[in-house]
């Protein structure tokens, strides 16, 4: 088979090469090539990376169920006894809530150890994230006691504007008063308030924070800008429709509250825009195609640098010296 093939046509190359005689062998090229190929490394594990975790994109739509029930979960710890202690809900339209009647309250001891003071605009849980923790659950009981009130459990509310108040007794609504001024102390502990299903290791802005309050008679307000949220995975096909909110907080003292009451106060508001978060994947073809232009691209760009540098030290220190060795001087000596 050999014998027919032309002697030129088997020397040929479609690669031309320079001979290694006319190569220069330094340093400073074996310290580009090695800094080159970890950064080619780092480059396809970032690419890999985010090929197998998609990329989140973002829709907001006009959210037409403003009717639409849901429930607040609630599990709040406060520095006074429970006998002290009521809870209401109001909405727009004035009608009052029982809510202690729907929640549980144990007592037990304030510990705000894995807690944190709350942070306005906290960032918000990624999709995989919530995909992962979306798990539903029931409220924990605690089994150790204290002088301190663990209110916790669930109330239905309707998807409308409202208000969440925990008061003591008699300071609020007309109740009979249990505690006095001196004995209240509204210091607590929030380890849950979410909206929907209960999914209690989704992390919402107000979990796991505490305040502490300064005064027998301050107050707590926390305003809350609630969004209908609605996650989707198209590579595993699972959803979680869930709420997500912002919060801010202000405290009030006697000085400057203008007859507030002391407790806290969680105002809420439904905002009549839905998000939907959802992660796509880029076909494998591009992302390959991808890939090779961002190494190819790397690689190019470096080639030049590095001719255009070994230029520019030529002029300055001549080709001679430039590729002048230790040995090379030691010789000269």
């Amino acid at each position: 088979m050999d014998d027919f093939v032309p002697s030129g046509l088997k020397t040929f190359d479609a690669f031309p090469k320079v001979s290694s005689s006319y190569s220069i062998k330094s340093s400073r090229g074996g310290f580009v090539t090695v800094l080159l190929a970890i950064s080619c490394l780092f480059l396809v594990w970032v690419q890999l990376a985010e090929y197998i975790g998609g990329i989140e994109e973002h829709q907001f739509w006009v959210d037409n169920e403003v009717a639409r029930d849901l429930q607040i979960n609630i599990d709040v710890t406060v520095a006074m006894p429970c006998e002290g202690l009521t809870v209401n809900a109001l909405d727009a339209s004035r009608d009052r809530l029982f809510a202690h009647e729907l929640l549980k309250f144990d007592a037990t001891t304030l510990d705000t150890s894995g807690s944190h003071l709350v942070v306005d605009n906290q960032p918000y849980d990624s999709l995989h994230g919530v995909l992962k923790r979306a798990r539903k659950s029931k409220f924990k009981k605690k089994k150790n006691k204290g002088d301190a009130c663990r209110i916790y459990g669930s109330i239905p509310v309707t998807r409308v504007q409202g208000d969440l108040h925990i008061t003591a007794k008699g300071y609020a609504y007309f109740d009979q008063r249990v505690l006095g001024p001196d004995q209240l102390n509204f210091t607590h502990v929030i380890d849950e308030f979410s909206f929907g299903e209960f999914y209690p290791k989704i992390v919402n802005p107000l979990d796991d924070t505490y305040s502490v309050a300064t005064s027998n008679m301050q107050s707590f307000q926390y305003f809350l800008s609630v969004v209908r949220t609605h996650y989707k995975s198209y590579s595993t096909g699972y959803t979680v429709d869930t709420n997500q909110y912002a919060v801010t907080e202000q405290k009030r003292t006697p000085d400057t509250s203008s007859g507030q009451p002391p407790g806290l106060f969680f105002k809420y508001d439904f905002e009549p825009l839905a998000l939907t978060i959802t992660d796509t994947r880029m076909p494998f073809a591009q992302w390959l195609v991808r890939l090779v232009n961002i190494i190819g691209g790397l690689v190019v760009c470096t080639g030049w640098l590095y001719k255009l540098s070994e230029s520019t030290l030529s002029k300055l220190f001549g080709k001679t010296k430039l590729h002048t060795g230790m040995l090379d001087k030691l010789e000269s000596e």
